[in-house]
């Protein structure tokens, strides 16, 4: 059995529950077979010439896989492990700056064929753009020896929030009412045109194309409703201290709440600039 394992070069045999009954395990190494069948061929001939049921293959196992693995550790280049267990590390403290939500780190594999000197120091590492504290990212790792390396590692990270999304469709320029409106889960690492948290903030606001249900709302897709419409009457309210003075006026443009609108005073013809501060009502300063 054992002349056959070390044909095939992809096992060798060890001890079993006995004394003498063999078993097939993965070999680490051609050397490692090698050397374990000389010692199962050694026992061999010690028990035909002795007539002795005992052998000394479970010390030869042992000294060669101490050997082995004292070889293994040994290896002139750093394990890829290492590498990208420094990258997740800082990955994580990153994510930590993150308040609320659910985070999940994902790091790139290296190329196989990288080799790298095994450094004599701990690893450093060090994101290259802090300010990207979500979505995809790259983390820098170095050795400080003083013929050190340097390697860049992709990673990314993702945070998961609740988001408002539509529970139903929506046509252009309807208007969202509380019921329209839900909070479900979404990657706002991808969300790349913006999001709220909370219904209050798009409540009253209108569509401005027609979106499908559980779409997530942005600030792209809804608009504040239009309060003041150009050519339309409006109230022009002008302000001094505590001095007001109220007068009709004529819009010059489209406004909703906080925009600037020019307005044509109806009686000076003279044309001013205000504040939308409700339906139909322009405020400006003196």
């Amino acid at each position: 059995m054992a002349s056959c394992l070390i044909r095939s070069m992809r096992c060798f045999p060890t001890i079993g529950p006995r004394p003498g009954i063999l078993m097939d395990t993965p070999c680490r190494n051609t050397g490692t077979a090698l050397a374990l069948h000389r010692a199962v061929m050694s026992c061999k001939e010690t028990r035909m010439n002795t007539g002795s049921r005992r052998c000394a293959v479970l010390p030869a196992l042992a000294m060669l896989l101490t050997v082995g693995t004292a070889t293994a550790a040994e290896s002139p280049w750093q394990p890829h492990a290492s590498i990208l267990a420094a990258a997740r590390a800082t990955l994580k403290q990153l994510a930590g700056q993150i308040p609320g939500g659910r985070v999940e780190i994902h790091v790139g594999r290296l190329d196989p064929r990288v080799r790298l000197r095994r450094c004599r120091q701990p690893l450093e590492a060090e994101p290259a753009d802090a300010t990207r504290t979500r979505g995809n990212t790259t983390v820098v790792v170095r050795c400080p020896d003083e013929s050190g390396w340097r390697i860049h590692v992709t990673g990314r990270i993702d945070v998961f929030e609740k988001v408002v999304v539509l529970g139903r469709s929506l046509a252009r320029g309807e208007r969202l009412t509380p019921d329209m409106l839900e909070l479900r889960e979404r990657n706002t690492a991808v969300l790349q045109y913006g999001y709220f948290r909370s219904p209050r903030e798009v409540t009253g606001r209108v569509a401005r194309r027609a979106l499908p249900a559980g779409t997530v709302l942005t600030p792209g897709n809804v608009a504040a409703p239009v309060l003041v419409r150009r050519g339309e009457r409006v109230t022009l309210i002008a302000t001094r201290g505590a001095v007001s003075v109220r007068m009709q006026g004529k819009a010059l443009r489209d406004g909703s709440r906080g925009d600037r609108v020019q307005v044509r005073n109806l009686r000076s013809k003279r044309v001013v600039e205000g504040e939308v501060v409700a339906r139909g009502v322009v405020k400006m300063t003196l």
